[in-house]
């Protein structure tokens, strides 16, 4: 018989079924390896995607920090301003606060007003920049002399203001207070120039137990009035010495506090 003549031999039913699944399997082997790829690619699109928002995000946080930053700190001196100083002022009287209720007794905070004497003078005589350079020396001294957990800034011109958590007593908010006078008046300031100078404080003093009834920022809002007072009456009777509610210090009662005059602030 010629071979051209031979016809092949028809397929069974399980051959036909192995060449079926043969060809399903090869199908669905690409499409599987087409979705592995399809779904890694995903993966890598949603790691970078993932990878940009979390720097962008953190970009945004540390932006913010910055301008909130720039938003409570004094430029020239880098202490709080005075919305820094409202802020750190309501924790610690916050705390001061909770101390209170957990006492069930009044809890103590101090507030010290600084100011520069004859200040105005300074930048008469020297120019601003010295004047600058005064400031900028104070506050570096008042930060040094500061805890960590107190707050220290310049509430405007050369007015700062330190207040005092830790159940201070009135005698200790004193005996800070006149440190610190000590402190400035033997401090040498250089200025640009390079001519050097001496300049004192006043301080005035406050010692007060929070209230329940009033909100952090009207505590502050009170014991710094109380203690601007005090600074004016420490002015009134010769500068360069610290008041406490019409207390006199030791170094005010050697000077004969009580001479009243005008003060130039």
């Amino acid at each position: 018989m010629n071979a051209n003549n031979t016809k092949s031999a028809p397929l069974g039913i399980s051959r036909i079924a192995s060449l079926f699944k043969d060809a399903v399997g090869a199908f669905t082997g690409k499409k599987n390896e087409r979705l592995a790829r399809e779904n890694a690619e995903l993966r890598k699109a949603i790691a970078k995607a993932s990878l940009e928002w979390g720097t962008r995000d953190y970009a945004n946080q540390k932006r913010n920090k910055e301008l909130e930053e720039l938003a409570t700190t004094d430029h020239l001196t880098e202490m709080n301003n005075r919305r820094g100083m409202e802020e750190k002022a309501a924790n610690i009287i916050s705390k001061a606060k909770r101390a209170s209720k957990a006492k069930r007794a009044g809890a103590n905070v101090a507030m010290l007003a600084i100011d520069i004497d004859y200040f105005k003078a300074v930048n008469d005589t020297y120019g601003h920049a010295a004047g600058d350079v005064i400031l900028k020396k104070l506050a570096e001294i008042l930060k040094a002399n500061t805890r960590d957990y107190d707050a220290a800034g310049r509430m405007g011109g050369e007015e700062f203001a330190i207040l005092m958590n830790d159940n201070m007593t009135p005698d200790q908010a004193q005996a800070k207070a006149e440190k610190l006078r000590t402190k400035v008046e033997k401090e040498t300031f250089t200025l640009p120039d390079g001519e050097k100078l001496r300049i004192t404080i006043s301080v005035g003093v406050v010692v007060d137990k929070v209230s329940p009834n009033q909100t952090s920022l009207e505590t502050f809002s009170k014991l710094l009035k109380r203690a601007d007072e005090n600074l004016y009456n420490a002015k009134n009777n010769g500068r360069n010495r610290v008041v406490m509610t019409g207390k006199p210090t030791r170094h005010d009662r050697a000077l004969g506090a009580g001479t009243a005059e005008t003060p130039e602030i």
